[in-house]
């Protein structure tokens, strides 16, 4: 046969004779999750079954963990490296109890990490990033790295806030509105806002209440039956005596225990309608 005119590929590297393999670990009643990994020895781990979005892993040597409890909102998007631009011993962890309302977590450089704390509550439209995508040289011939962004637990981060690169926020603090966080703020207790970030307030704490429960006497308890639904007319009360018929007739002679249980649970609703 004649000869090929394509140079032979190249040895294997040393570190890639042993490479180890993915590991995938998703919890079985997560929904609407889309993973994407390419490379080896990446790490996933999503132990809620609450968690919506996508992970994409390029590189090698990454881990993501999503642990129990933590909460989403609308869909979250995790990026590790992309095809052009993989990342290695990148990590990226979110810790118990918290919530994610809308956030995109980005990491592009090697070594670089998000880490974020249990018990803490995100809203929408909120960008954490472990990079600047590019380099920027200084004269003294320095130039920048994203290397971790650590974020405390039991703080609260605002809407449509930008967190960059070498960032650490302290537990129990609060971010505001449309800020740029590109610091380091280890004092714990404070409101930080503003373009860039800056402590603001000192002292403070937050919880998931809101302030008319902390009020005995509010314009809630005036409206005690707010949410009542109003008395079905004659036509709707016979439909649903019919329907209430009808379901004790199925809870009662269906051989299927869980079937069972699932009609006796809308008869009782059909009858709390009823008695409304």
């Amino acid at each position: 046969p004649p000869l090929s005119h394509e140079p032979p590929p190249p040895p294997p590297h040393p570190h890639h004779r042993h490479q180890a393999p993915q590991e995938v670990c998703i919890n079985r009643k997560a929904r609407d999750i889309d993973v994407r990994v390419q490379g080896y020895d990446n790490t996933i781990r999503i132990a809620t079954d609450a968690f919506r979005g996508s992970v994409s892993v390029y590189g090698a040597g990454n881990t993501v963990v999503i642990e129990e409890g933590v909460r989403v909102g609308n869909p979250c998007n995790i990026i590790l490296g992309s095809r052009g631009c993989p990342c290695f011993n990148c990590s990226i962890i979110v810790r118990r109890q918290t919530f994610l309302g809308e956030v995109e977590l980005k990491c592009a450089e090697a070594g670089s990490s998000i880490e974020i704390g249990e018990n803490c509550l995100f809203a929408h439209h909120i960008l954490i990033w472990c990079s600047d995508g590019h380099t920027i040289r200084h004269d003294d011939g320095s130039f920048n790295v994203g290397r971790n962004i650590r974020i405390g637990s039991h703080v609260w981060v605002g809407l449509d806030v930008k967190i960059g690169k070498n960032t650490v926020i302290a537990d129990d603090c609060m971010v505001g509105w449309g800020s740029v966080v590109t610091g380091r703020f280890e004092e714990p207790h404070c409101l930080l806002a503003g373009v860039p970030d800056r402590i603001c307030r000192h002292g403070i704490t937050w919880d998931e209440k809101r302030p008319m429960d902390y009020m005995p006497d509010t314009l809630v308890n005036w409206y005690p039956d707010w949410d009542a639904l109003p008395r079905p007319s004659l036509p709707v009360r016979l439909l649903l005596r019919l329907k209430l018929r009808w379901y004790c007739h199925l809870s009662v002679h269906k051989s299927d225990m869980q079937k069972r249980r699932k009609y006796e649970r809308k008869a009782a609703e059909v009858l709390r309608r009823l008695e409304s």
